[in-house]
């Protein structure tokens, strides 16, 4: 049977289908057991990353409004040595970043500051608890 080229459905189709770490919903990706899901899920102002894990909103309140950063459990056990269980409970907790603490790239360069990139392995090494801990013992 040939293909009739004039038909667009008959073009676009190709009969070998790579496959693809992407699954039936093209938003979703998993990766190392996480879950990615660029429609459904909130950014991690540390690492910037969309996923499904559990991310703990900060409470504080800016022009009347709720600020709107928020961080991974992962990000805030690594760089910052907070629980985000033990934070979801708090009511006033407020984030790195309204603490004047935020280690993430962006808020380095706001504050004149070069970025210090993936630092967690160093701390862990130097055992120390996280990376904050050690860009305060670096000075």
């Amino acid at each position: 049977m040939a293909l009739d080229a004039s038909k667009p459905s008959e073009r676009t189709k190709n009969p070998i289908s790579k496959p693809s770490k992407w699954k039936t919903n093209p938003c979703i990706q998993v990766v190392g057991g996480r879950i990615y899901d660029s429609s459904n899920s909130k950014c991690c102002h540390q690492c910037r990353q969309k996923m499904l894990d559990f991310v703990v909103s900060c409470k504080a309140m800016k022009k009347n409004k709720q600020w709107t950063l928020n961080y991974c459990h992962i990000c805030l056990l690594n760089r910052y040595s907070e629980r985000a269980e033990k934070v979801a409970t708090l009511n006033d907790w407020h984030c790195p970043n309204c603490r004047g603490l935020c280690n993430c790239s962006f808020c380095r360069k706001e504050q004149g500051l070069n970025p210090k990139g993936i630092l967690s392995h160093k701390a862990k090494a130097s055992g120390l608890s996280s990376v904050s801990e050690l860009l305060q013992v670096e000075g």
